[in-house]
């Protein structure tokens, strides 16, 4: 995307604190009380240095934050900044803005203690701090360590970490808003892969008022459905979970025009004949 006053802006109109010369290796800063750091992007975008809460204010300062964030230890070109924050008609004075922005959160996160971690590297900026502190990839971490091994107390670490909608007071547009549409993907995954795991392991029981909680917000989808439908049939529910199945098929019909797909009639055609098969191990 071109970015207005890209070419013609003078390179002194930009931030001049924390340069680093081109080709020089992005180093990650461990501030003294590391420990302390912590960038929360699951939910408000909230940044807590070893000096306590950084006061970032406005939706843009939280929503730079969470974009160098969400890439900690790449640079994200300033024309991406300005898409994510601006969107596909950005003002002529876009880039200026930003630069303001950044001298702004630089200043906040310095106060709260975490120094120069938003570097300025050509063709735009880098944010150096470890991602282990960061919420995002922490959760992407412990869901890669439950497909390797025992998923059901990283998938709880996982979604822990959820505090409500990702970046929920950053405005996102463009690829950030996509961005965001896969992290909600990501974690009604790593739920339906939690309550498959307690599932199987004979904690039907508790599945069902979870699963029928995040119906609530996904009652079109199948793969939760079908969660369910097995909780309450291996709970002794079987006309609750045919009922289930019903009123998905009519949703379906009545908004898309279609049936629910393969697998969810296989396994609505096996509650039917009570198979043997769905019984708990």
């Amino acid at each position: 995307m071109a970015v207005a006053g890209t070419g013609s802006e003078p390179l002194a109109a930009r931030p001049p604190a924390a340069e680093l010369a081109p080709g020089a290796a992005d180093v990650t800063v461990r501030p003294e009380g590391a420990a302390d750091v912590t960038v929360r992007l699951l939910g408000p975008i909230e940044v807590v240095g070893p000096a306590g809460p950084a006061l970032l204010v406005g939706a843009r300062q939280r929503g730079l934050v969470a974009l160098l964030a969400l890439n900690a230890g790449a640079v994200v070109p300033q024309a991406r900044l300005v898409d994510a924050l601006w969107g596909e008609d950005p003002p002529r004075t876009a880039v200026r803005s930003l630069h303001s922005h950044v001298s702004r959160v630089r200043q906040a996160l310095q106060t709260c203690g975490l120094g120069d971690v938003v570097r300025t590297r050509e063709p735009g900026y880098v944010l150096t701090l470890d991602r282990g502190r960061i919420d995002v990839h922490r959760f992407e971490a412990a869901v890669r360590a439950a497909a390797a091994g025992d998923p059901v107390p990283h998938l709880r670490a996982a979604l822990a970490l959820w505090r409500g909608e990702a970046l929920a007071d950053g405005e996102p547009a463009g690829w950030a808003a996509a961005e965001v549409q896969r992290l909600h993907e990501a974690r009604l995954t790593a739920v339906e892969d939690l309550w498959e795991a307690e599932i199987a392991a004979g904690r039907h029981a508790a599945a069902v008022g979870e699963l029928e909680r995040e119906l609530v917000a996904h009652p079109a989808r199948e793969r939760l459905v079908g969660l369910l439908m097995l909780a309450l049939y291996r709970s002794g529910r079987h006309a609750d979970a045919l009922d289930r199945y019903e009123r998905l098929r009519v949703r379906l019909a009545d908004e898309l025009g279609v049936d629910p797909g393969p697998e969810l009639r296989r396994l609505h055609t096996a509650i039917l004949r009570q198979d043997p098969g769905l019984a708990a191990a």
